[in-house]
């Protein structure tokens, strides 16, 4: 039994090795053939959708600034012409602020010598004016309307002055005591005038405004009575004097003299 089983297992290996060794003859032929391609084989399946995206990634480094460019070659324009001038804007409201501070006290020299110039510049100019009006009244120059004399001095309510005997820069003074009208040198008025004025005066200037109060001697800056005028030098060469609301009664109060209305 041993001889017979060491025979078939004998047998078993032999043809387990001719298998082996005719594989490897047929594939060893197969390599030398031509290759044959085949039909093609069925189409595939439809393609898979598309993956979610991936997270974002990290800012990049920012890069270096790039070159200055050249200067642009070319001619400035011309300016334009000036724009019309607008209207002028509305008077602003507002509540009034508080006065400030007294300022320290002015030379009092100095604003008196600057106001009699001020004021001998205007009795000049007003001289002048009434000077050539009277000199065309008094002459007969005026033009003749209806009746009457056209020489003033003729008229009966005017005591009679030959007009030569009439000193330059005259004016007609009504004189109650006669009920008449009398010829006086203006000059001489006004130098009475000024003499029986013999108020407290004080002047303020600023800029070019200059502000001057009247009152009795020993009148408070803070009483209402004062009388208060305004010379306005903006209007140059001319100077406008106004009063504190229009008025030059003694009733206004020097402390708020930047504050009335001048007219």
């Amino acid at each position: 039994m041993s001889d017979l089983a060491t025979t078939i297992a004998l047998i078993k290996k032999s043809e387990e090795k001719v298998v082996e060794l005719s594989e490897a003859r047929i594939a060893k032929q197969l390599k030398k053939l031509p290759l044959i391609e085949g039909p093609p084989g069925p189409p595939g399946g439809p393609s898979g959708k598309q993956g979610r995206g991936g997270p974002k990634g990290l800012k990049g480094d920012k890069g270096p600034p790039g070159r200055q460019g050249k200067q642009g070659v070319g001619k400035r324009g011309k300016i334009g012409p000036q724009g019309l001038r607008g209207k002028q804007g509305e008077k602003g409201v507002g509540v009034r602020g508080e006065q400030g501070n007294r300022g320290d006290p002015a030379d009092i020299a100095v604003l008196i010598e600057d106001f009699n110039q001020k004021f001998a510049k205007m009795h000049q100019q007003f001289q002048q004016q009434i000077s050539k009006t009277m000199t065309t009244i008094i002459m007969g120059g005026g033009g003749t309307s209806g009746g009457g004399s056209v020489n003033i001095l003729q008229n009966d309510d005017v005591v009679f002055t030959n007009p030569e005997s009439v000193s330059n820069n005259s004016i007609l003074v009504f004189d109650k005591s006669i009920n008449k009208f009398v010829t006086l040198p203006l000059n001489g008025l006004v130098d009475a005038i000024l003499a029986a004025t013999k108020y407290t005066k004080l002047i303020d200037k600023v800029g070019d405004l200059t502000y001057i109060g009247e009152a009795d001697p020993g009148t408070a800056e803070s009483a209402s009575l004062w009388r208060i005028a305004r010379i306005d030098e903006t209007l140059d060469p001319d100077l406008q004097i106004t009063w504190a609301d229009g008025t030059a009664d003694f009733i206004k109060v020097w402390d708020d003299r930047a504050g009335y209305t001048y007219s």
